[in-house]
């Protein structure tokens, strides 16, 4: 079972600024509820390797929280991050490992 909402229809139909960003907020609202829902790590990237958007099982799967992964704007950035990460984890493990 699913939903689906034509906003297009909705604007054109005279809606008021205020009660089209609540529609879009309860929208938005709704995809994270049912991207969350999903098992499996999601991301969503558009042709130019932008992250369009994820789910919280794809910020834990990479290690990162969503305000985190709100700031990664291409798979480059995404790549570099969880590089750092990866040296930081080994600088620290290698920093245990000497006491």
């Amino acid at each position: 079972m699913g939903w689906a909402l034509d906003l297009p229809s909705q604007f054109s139909a005279g809606l008021g600024r205020r009660r089209e960003r609540r529609k879009l907020g309860f929208v938005a609202k709704a995809l994270q509820e049912a991207l969350n829902s999903i098992p499996e790590a999601f991301a969503l990237w558009d042709s130019a390797g932008n992250m369009i958007l994820f789910n919280q099982n794809y910020a834990d799967v990479h290690g990162l929280d969503t305000d985190q992964l709100t700031q990664v704007s291409n798979r480059a950035h995404l790549r570099n991050l969880l590089s750092k990460i990866v040296v930081q984890k080994q600088a620290s493990a290698d920093g245990q490992a000497g006491d």
